[in-house]
């Protein structure tokens, strides 16, 4: 099953809060198999909204941490007819648009959502295609 990283995953890599022992075991994961791993392309402005909010005055290895985090080979999926079609169908099962795409994106390669976000996890937790991280 291919992963499906979620920025409430993500943003655990810079900063001290629940969850982030198993936040950095998923980064390892990602950091010995990057291919292996897939977000939508959306991601990367989630991280970067986070991160400005959380981490404001950023220390040189939250940066150079971030540097990486951006080149990382993780596998990026752009908006496709097929990928919008499936995110309308999670939006219509009360999810945000930005999570109903990484749910379409998990659906679409058969993978798991992987996120720190009950809420949304709740909606979609008989699908069996997301996972909630504690």
């Amino acid at each position: 099953m291919v992963p499906i990283i979620d920025a409430s995953v993500a943003i655990k890599w810079f900063v001290e809060e629940k969850g982030r022992e198993s936040a950095l075991e998923i980064l390892q994961n990602i950091l010995e198999s990057p291919q292996t791993h897939a977000v939508p392309e959306l991601f990367y402005f989630e991280l970067a909204n986070a991160f400005n909010r959380l981490v404001p005055v950023p220390n040189e290895g939250q940066l150079k941490l971030m540097d990486q985090v951006l080149v990382l080979a993780l596998r990026r999926f752009s908006m496709t007819g097929e990928l919008f079609d499936l995110t309308r169908k999670y939006q219509r099962m009360g999810l945000s648009g930005y999570d109903a795409s990484y749910v379409a994106l998990a659906k679409m390669l058969k993978g798991i959502w992987l996120t720190f976000d009950e809420t949304a996890h709740r909606k979609i937790a008989p699908l069996k295609i997301s996972r909630l991280l504690a």
